[in-house]
């Protein structure tokens, strides 16, 4: 049996059932904690090979998705726009008990290498991890005080964490998938604004997902920022203020027009130079 056909079982091992919902793990990390494309992939999965055509495709109504694995069809609809940009699954609009239905099909080719991809980078982002830790150890007093300086006579506006960092952080794991993604959302998009999302959708709701924050930004291109937004951005952009957190000195330094104008001690002490 070729490795192909061994990973094959493997991949319709783990996925879907018939009358019980299960989601790989595996799944949801892949598209960066959506749980809606997780479940609807893992049934495509199981019923790819269940169809009597021999063309590969099998259909459902948007009623028997939602009796099946609960989704609406907005929902569902969403999920399957994720996998066909992904090239995961294909869809053909076909008559089926005389009514015209949505007819699926997976690519499993696809599927296995955007898997393997995912796990490939997954192994690369641990390993360049524990190359920055051992690197970030090394460090020392002198270089960030070096650093510190730079970013002082340069006169940076803002300090942002990376939009990679951000997203880890506040909403989930990296996938090629969600690194492409995001940054498209830094070519087309305004500096700062991926953050304001991420703040913004918290208001909201405790599960955010990069769809989510898509739909903001894209309403905030469309319509402009909100007010209060909007004047916190035009504040930062004409004081040129920004801070900087200093590992060495337990602090965080906030610079004005390139002048340290106060500090922050993190045990809560404030020195206003």
């Amino acid at each position: 049996m070729s490795n192909f056909d061994v990973m094959k079982q493997f991949i319709k091992a783990m996925s879907g059932q018939e009358n019980m919902v299960s989601i790989p793990k595996l799944y949801i990390q892949m598209f960066g904690g959506d749980i809606d494309i997780a479940i609807l992939l893992s049934q495509v999965v199981y019923w790819s090979d269940k169809s009597k055509r021999t063309d590969g495709y099998f259909y459902k109504t948007y009623s028997e998705w939602e009796n099946e694995i609960g989704l609406s069809e907005y929902k569902i609809k969403k999920a399957v726009k994720q996998l066909k940009e992904s090239e995961i699954i294909e869809t053909k609009l076909k008559r089926a008990n005389g009514s015209p239905t949505i007819h699926y099909k997976l690519n499993m080719s696809n599927l296995q290498n955007l898997i393997i991809k995912f796990l490939d980078n997954q192994e690369t982002s641990e390993s360049e991890s524990i190359k920055i830790s051992e690197s970030e150890s090394e460090e020392t007093s002198e270089s960030l005080t070096e650093t510190t300086q730079k970013i002082t006579q340069e006169n940076t506006l803002v300090v942002q964490p990376n939009i990679f960092k951000i997203y880890e952080s506040e909403v989930g794991g990296l996938t090629p998938i969600i690194s492409d993604m995001l940054k498209d959302v830094e070519k087309d998009y305004p500096d700062g604004w991926f953050k304001k999302a991420v703040t913004e959708a918290h208001k909201s709701t405790t599960r955010i997902t990069l769809n989510y924050l898509l739909a903001i930004l894209k309403r905030w291109k469309a319509e402009g920022l909100p007010q209060e937004l909007q004047e916190q951005h035009e504040k930062k952009k004409e004081s040129k203020e920004f801070s900087y957190p200093n590992e060495t000195l337990k602090q965080t330094e906030y610079y004005k027009d390139g002048k340290l104008i106060r500090t922050e001690k993190w045990n809560g002490e404030i020195d206003e130079s």
